[in-house]
């Protein structure tokens, strides 16, 4: 039978009344394998952005990889699908666009707009499958797509260009017993990036690509598994 839920995170408040949220949505299950989902929603893309509190990954920092290419925390308003199947889970969402008058030298991170007042002239679409059939084995790709301009100007009235940009990954994560591996590759492509940088004396980059490989060991496991806590030994290399 169907049934509805709704999901959200921890928040906080300040003055004048306003509210934050890391993320809050509601969800129809139509079916145990398809739902429908609207909110303020976690864009599916990479291994942190949407399990990205301590714990969750190995590291205290997240990687360079999911701060500038995927530019987590990222959320933004929008609605999808989302279901299970055969072994393998899916999103689909349309969503606000980031805001391309912010991307940098840094990367995409300065565009994200978190849905405060958000400039919604131009949408995106992300998409992400992943299989989890295996124990202990996530495995899967993500992608989204969406111009950034949002009809924007930069220095002296030069109106900020289109800037449709693309953002894919690939990653997997495998954790048994004391073992945690974990791998990203992530590629973001921006259109009209030359351009971009005329209009604005910036230097955004057309394409930036990065990978990440961990590795993780809990040595409490081995050593005092009485305790029933981790003390996770781990190394990390980025590209």
């Amino acid at each position: 039978s169907a049934c509805r839920s709704t999901s959200a995170s921890s928040g906080t408040t300040s003055g004048g009344g306003s509210v934050s949220l890391e993320f809050g949505y509601l969800d129809w299950l139509a079916t145990d394998v398809f739902g429908v989902r609207a909110g303020l929603l976690l864009v599916p893309l990479g291994l942190v952005n949407e399990m990205h509190e301590p714990g969750t990954f190995l590291a205290a920092q997240r990687s360079q990889t999911e701060q500038r290419i995927i530019p987590t925390t990222w959320r933004a308003p929008g609605a999808g699908l989302h279901g299970e199947l055969g072994g393998f889970t899916w999103r689909t969402y349309a969503l606000a666009s980031l805001d391309g008058e912010e991307f940098n030298s840094s990367g995409l991170r300065g565009g994200r707009q978190q849905g405060n007042r958000e400039a919604a002239d131009d949408l995106a679409l992300a998409m992400r499958v992943d299989w989890i059939d295996t124990p202990g084995l996530l495995i899967g790709v993500s992608g989204w797509r969406g111009d950034t301009g949002q009809d924007g100007v930069g220095n002296a009235g030069v109106a900020i260009p289109a800037l449709a940009t693309t953002v894919i990954d690939v990653h997997a994560d495998w954790k048994s017993g004391p073992y945690w591996l974990r791998g990203l590759w992530a590629e973001a492509i921006v259109d009209d990036a030359l351009a971009f940088d005329v209009a604005t004396g910036r230097s955004l980059a057309e394409r930036m690509r990065g990978v990440v490989l961990e590795a993780g060991f809990d040595v409490f496991a081995i050593v005092a598994p009485e305790r029933g806590q981790s003390l996770w030994a781990f190394a990390r290399h980025e590209w």
